[in-house]
């Protein structure tokens, strides 16, 4: 059993930073799975919609294949190559989230970079689901002590 000052010493030791990068990086594919579920509702991370097609009969499409987005609603959906390459990645103290898609910079430039990133109810859920009980295990094991 650890001393006090051992605790202590752990304590000390304990990098945050490289912790929080550690854990981002191993749970990028729920940062993307959230973010895809929020596109697919036509949401980008502020909340507001990503758009409507102006072409009524393809919004009826595509309404039938993607209900959820709402009707006449944008979901950037179309052949999964956009979404099959989402990627995240920590670049200092930004999280980035793209797709390597050659549709993506089309994407961006139409819709905006507001795309990508989750809302904060969508950031709340990933923290407190994924996040946090994975910082508590690697806090635990590296200090010995439980929060």
């Amino acid at each position: 059993m650890a001393t006090a000052l051992d605790m202590i010493d752990n304590l000390s030791k304990f990098n945050v930073k490289a912790q929080t990068t550690k854990i981002f990086n191993n749970n990028a594919v729920h940062v993307i799975t959230l973010n895809q579920a929020q596109m697919l509702k036509s949401k980008k991370r502020t909340g507001e919609g990503i758009g409507k097609y102006k072409s009524p009969e393809y919004a009826a499409i595509k309404a039938k294949q993607n209900p959820e987005a709402g009707a006449g609603n944008v979901d950037l959906k179309l052949k999964e190559g956009f979404y099959r390459g989402m990627i995240m990645k920590i670049v200092g103290n930004i999280i980035d989230i793209k797709s390597t898609d050659a549709k993506s910079p089309a994407l961006q430039r139409k819709y905006g970079d507001d795309i990508f990133g989750l809302t904060p109810e969508n950031w709340q859920i990933w923290l407190d689901e994924i996040f946090m009980p994975d910082y508590m295990i690697e806090f635990t094991k590296a200090t010995g002590l439980k929060i």
